[in-house]
């Protein structure tokens, strides 16, 4: 299965060092990002990789982020996020990822609202028994409604530009734990009542809505370093039971990275894995192989959503036991 999903990948370049969603198609910067990570971790994608960095580099806005398709002209956070992480993974804390840490950082904000609703709100604040629920976070597109999932990946991004140990830091870098302790509040405000996440609110006109793996997947590799919280541990054991169920190949290959970031057991995944990739040749989707490739070198030791030494996030975690597939 790795081998086919390598050549896939291979033979679906662009000659300028890009990927689209799927091949033939112009570049796009998350599957560009996606590719460069996955065939880091590969022997014959070295050049590939390093040419589809190359085309990162050389896309870089001088607002320090990407926009997610050549077309666009204006950058967005998620995905520079995402151009951020590959970079970072290859050449360390630079001065390319310091620039997209800006944007991404200068990118967060509160729901937008209409001047009205803004003075609703400010009233309220004057009461000593307000609780601030409107908590910042990122968009799929500048000046929009804060989704989880952009969240999430922007969160990530920020989190191991912290956890590189590099001295190079931005003068917003260095005030960032609050952008990221409010972010973190927003994911667990948006958490649903089944214990995983949905793509934006958890409820919907007074119905609770139902939470996604792929999403919750995402959040949960967003909150590894605080795996103690009842929250993250509700969204692991969703996530287990929900994932036996899940369809969705690309919802297995994020399944498998976020397990493994905590330390659990993901083997049980696999075999899911390997027979949607049978039946539907992952919809020739570069997004989907890339994951799915890196999914399977987790079986190495290879995960590059993690943060820290591995053994240290696992013995964290384990320490608060519930989990069914949780490694003894």
């Amino acid at each position: 299965m790795r081998e086919s999903l390598l050549r896939f990948l291979l033979s679906s370049q662009n000659t300028d060092g890009s990927w689209g969603y799927v091949q033939g198609t112009r570049a796009a910067m998350e599957p560009t990002a996606y590719a460069a990570i996955a065939l880091r971790g590969e022997k014959a994608g070295q050049t590939p990789s390093a040419k589809a960095l190359e085309f990162i580099r050389s896309r870089q806005a001088s607002d320090g982020g990407w926009p997610v398709n050549l077309a666009d002209t204006e950058s967005s956070a998620w995905v520079t996020a995402l151009g951020g992480m590959a970079l970072l993974e290859s050449d360390g804390k630079t001065a390319a990822s310091v620039a997209a840490e800006r944007f991404v950082l200068r990118s967060f904000g509160k729901m937008p609202k209409p001047w009205i609703l803004r003075v609703a709100e400010w009233m309220q604040s004057l009461d000593s028994s307000y609780v601030d629920q409107n908590y910042g976070g990122w968009s799929w597109n500048p000046k929009t409604a804060r989704w989880v999932e952009p969240t999430s990946y922007a969160l990530l991004f920020l989190k191991k530009l912290n956890d590189s140990g590099s001295e190079v830091l931005s003068l917003e870098a260095k005030n960032s734990s609050g952008i990221i302790l409010e972010a973190e509040s927003f994911l667990y405000q948006r958490r649903c009542k089944e214990g995983g996440w949905n793509y934006g609110n958890s409820e919907g006109l007074g119905e609770a809505l139902r939470p996604f793996p792929l999403t919750t997947a995402l959040v949960l590799i967003a909150l590894q370093n605080q795996s103690a919280r009842p929250e993250v541990q509700a969204g692991l054991r969703y996530l287990e039971s929900a994932a036996m169920e899940e369809k969705s190949a690309l919802a297995i290959a994020i399944a498998c990275l976020c397990l493994d970031t905590y330390g659990l057991e993901k083997e049980w995944l696999f075999p899911v894995l390997v027979t949607l990739s049978e039946r539907t040749q992952l919809l020739r989707n570069v997004k989907t192989v890339a994951l799915a490739i890196m999914a399977l070198q987790t079986r190495e030791g290879r995960n590059p959503f993690r943060l820290g030494p591995r053994e240290n996030t696992r013995s964290e975690f384990l320490t608060s036991p519930g989990l069914k597939y949780a490694s003894a």
